[in-house]
């Protein structure tokens, strides 16, 4: 595979760090074979040969009994993945993992490495793109790339496996012609930020408020309390604008955060939303520690 990746592509360099692991090769081959469908992997399975190197050195061995240790390997071997710890939000880290599945698919000659690349600098501009304090806009986290990577890419092999596509069709119509990158990855709105004394968290309304709080309209009818609060005030608890909603695992499955959990009301025992810290930290990444937002340390 290597030998004739260097022929095809003379001025691209493989490395540890670039290389897919053997048992990311093995994922992508199963999916290349008559009969079955290309399929979106996740981050996690996304591992460099030079990661797989790092792990088989530093795995701790079982102590079993000499009789059972040949089965025992076979049933209790952990298989090396990126955890959530291991994922960074820095352009540098994404770039490493987009081409590490490039030269996954790249290797096994499942498409050609031009157009990959070139959606791969695409959907990578789009995500370290800088914007000033004053526009309110802000780049994707990296939860949000990865859940707009999973959608740019299940689009893409499903004009593979429903349409009849080359893949390197489906890759150039992605890169050049589509807007999906464009609309999965635009910019945020920025948390707002309240300066100065007296400084509150009300969220802001598109209508005029009279003096009395409520909504002035052009009929008979009474006027709407505001439902919003401001800190001390009375009323329904709005979202704070500087925690996220929702956070984007590995596998790019979406979960929201627990309200009742840092209002400390949350007494569900298994309750299905995260306990855990939503505050947006400066670099638009969430902070996902084990503790409420109240105990976040300030910034």
């Amino acid at each position: 595979m290597k030998k004739q990746f260097k022929q095809s592509y003379p001025g691209e360099l493989l490395t540890e760090a670039s290389t897919p692991c053997i048992r990311l090769l093995s994922q992508v081959a199963q999916q290349l074979q008559p009969g079955q469908v290309l399929e979106w992997l996740p981050w996690r399975c996304l591992v460099s040969e030079q990661t797989w190197n790092r792990a088989q050195e530093t795995r701790v061995g079982h102590s079993l009994r000499p009789g059972a240790a040949m089965l025992a390997s076979s049933l209790f071997e952990d298989v090396p993945q990126l955890n959530e710890a291991d994922m960074k939000s820095s352009p540098f880290f994404v770039q490493r993992i987009l081409e590490v599945r490039r030269n996954a698919y790249v290797l096994c000659q499942a498409a050609h490495l031009g157009p990959w690349k070139q959606l791969d600098h695409k959907m990578l501009e789009a995500y370290s793109k800088t914007y000033s304090e004053s526009s309110g806009l802000r780049a994707p986290t990296l939860q949000e790339f990865i859940s707009a990577d999973r959608k740019i890419w299940e689009v893409v092999f499903q004009l593979v496996n429903c349409e009849s596509w080359t893949l390197d069709e489906a890759l150039f119509e992605m890169a050049t012609v589509r807007a999906d990158v464009q609309t999965h990855l635009m910019p945020r709105a920025r948390p707002a930020t309240f300066k100065g004394k007296g400084a509150t968290t009300t969220r802001m309304h598109p209508y005029a408020s009279n003096k009395s709080g409520g909504y002035k309209g052009k009929g008979k009818g009474k006027s709407m309390p505001d439902r919003g609060r401001s800190q001390g005030g009375k009323g329904k608890t709005s979202w704070p604008s500087h925690w996220a909603r929702s956070h984007a695992d590995g596998d790019g499955v979406e979960k929201e955060f627990c309200f009742r959990y840092h209002l400390g009301s949350c007494s569900f025992k298994q309750c299905k939303f995260l306990h855990v810290c939503p505050v947006i930290l400066p670099d638009n990444s969430v902070c996902l520690g084990k503790h409420k937002a109240g105990d976040h340390p300030r910034l």
